[in-house]
């Protein structure tokens, strides 16, 4: 028998559904002249609308309604996210990547996970020294490290590929199930997640450019000032039997350091820890998705790779064009955060938590370019001067095109969060005037340099 509380969830969530589907009920004929005639109905509604919104208000409701219970809750989730993503973009297709647990560090790649890290940062050429025992020992047959490297992940090789699926289904079986080495509720426990990423475009594994690009990286030979925050999607070639089963994708992680995929472009959902078990007989009995039996192939090859052939691209990248256009993205993003807040007129503290958090990660974004920039510059000396080509960085003597190159994109990058710093403080100035706040918000200074991070009288 259920209880009350069961009940009260049972309907928040069933009214939630019917608020969506309202236009396409009301067009069911019966429905409206229904509704109209029984006066119970609309008391009823009252009183479940206010007990919704009372429930609401105590700490951990929202959070517990919003998580996904079964199968159908989570595709229409998905729906919803995807819609949510594209109201400021234009991705063309989406990556889903299941984990069994909420971990502190989510959506990264085995490489930057604490003790691997440290390994990685230790020891020189350690990517490249992996690979190359996966090759004389016959763990994997291929020509390049990148295809090597695709191999070597699948058995448990550290790496700087983050593995995802093109297929919504096969990453919720991931964040229900373990290791098939492992017990089957090992970790019903805990709560899962899927990782929702919308993709714009994407490289194949098989491009010789691309495979070139990956070596650079794992020899060192990459130089980048924006490389830690380069994201690149990656479509797998079918290289075995499991890649093809998991319809499998990955994203490769350029620079030394993690720096997880920017918010614009993904979102989360919460699998109830309570539904594991349940949403796992679903994947099994409606789609056969076991550990012994993954997924099926799918039936229309040609459309699957047809469609997801438009979005690759073999060039090499214009790294300052894809980070500017990233950044531009993010700070679209957070715009839009900021104003949802001032629109739902939370609370003061609550506003700056956001300003607070958003202010720290831009400000670390542009000390971590500047770092780089300054690597970069001094890396770029060093191969001139191998070629017996003077370069001088004194102040007021640039004579490099390089130099130059640099320093225009930093200025740049400043820019951007200095219109971004304006739009925000435009947004807290009008809020300001017509709330009752009687303290100043303010944001970054106009010069991007020290932020202001207490109230003033």
């Amino acid at each position: 028998m259920m209880t009350k509380l069961e009940k009260i969830t049972n309907t928040c969530k069933y009214f939630e559904k019917l608020k969506r589907e309202e236009k396409r009920l009301g067009k069911i004929p019966g429905v409206n002249e229904y509704l109209d005639k029984n006066s119970d109905i609309d008391e009823y509604i009252e009183k479940s609308a206010s007990i919704k919104e009372d429930l609401e208000k105590i700490s951990g409701v929202n959070e517990y309604l919003d998580k996904i219970t079964s199968v159908g809750e989570y595709l229409e989730k998905i729906k919803i996210i995807q819609n949510e993503l594209n109201k400021n973009n234009d991705f063309k297709i989406f990556g889903y990547r299941g984990e069994q647990k909420e971990y502190p560090q989510q959506g990264t790649p085995n490489l930057f996970r604490d003790d691997t890290h440290k390994d990685y940062l230790e020891y020189e050429y350690y990517e490249q020294n992996i690979l190359d025992e996966v090759i004389s020992n016959k763990l994997a047959f291929h020509k390049s490290y990148l295809e090597t490297a695709i191999e070597a992940q699948h058995g448990g090789f550290p790496s700087r590929l983050l593995d995802f699926s093109f297929n919504a289904l096969i990453a919720l079986f991931f964040a229900v199930t373990p290791h098939y080495k492992d017990s089957v509720d090992k970790n019903d426990q805990d709560d899962g997640i899927v990782i929702i990423y919308g993709i714009d475009k994407m490289k194949n594994s098989s491009s010789k450019t691309f495979q070139q690009e990956y070596e650079n990286i794992i020899e060192n030979n990459y130089i980048c000032p924006y490389k830690d925050y380069e994201h690149v999607f990656v479509d797998y070639v079918e290289l075995n039997a499991r890649i093809k089963a998991q319809q499998g994708g990955f994203i490769l992680f350029k620079g030394d350091h993690f720096i997880p995929v920017p918010a614009w472009r993904h979102r989360k959902l919460i699998i109830s820890a309570d539904s594991k078990k349940s949403i796992r007989d679903e994947l099994k009995n409606l789609f056969r998705l076991t550990n012994a039996y993954v997924y099926p192939e799918m039936e229309n090859q040609v459309l699957r790779l047809t469609d997801k052939s438009k979005l690759l691209y073999n060039k090499n990248d214009d790294s300052f064009q894809i980070f500017k256009n990233d950044l531009d993205s993010e700070c679209n993003f957070y715009i839009n955060e900021i104003r949802n807040k001032i629109r739902k007129n939370v609370k003061v503290e609550e506003l700056l938590k956001t300003l607070t958090y958003v202010e720290r990660k831009m400000l670390r974004l542009l000390k971590d370019i500047e770092c780089e920039n300054t690597i970069c510059l001094k890396l770029l000396g060093i191969r001139k001067n191998e070629k017996q080509s003077k370069i001088e960085y004194e102040e007021g003597e640039i004579n490099s095109e390089e130099y130059k190159k640099i320093k225009s994109e930093l200025n740049e990058i400043i820019a951007i969060l200095n219109k971004f710093s304006k739009v925000v403080n435009g947004d807290l100035t009008r809020y300001i005037g017509r709330s009752n706040v009687k303290d100043k918000i303010s944001f970054f200074d106009e010069d991007f340099g020290e932020w202001r991070k207490n109230l003033n009288a």
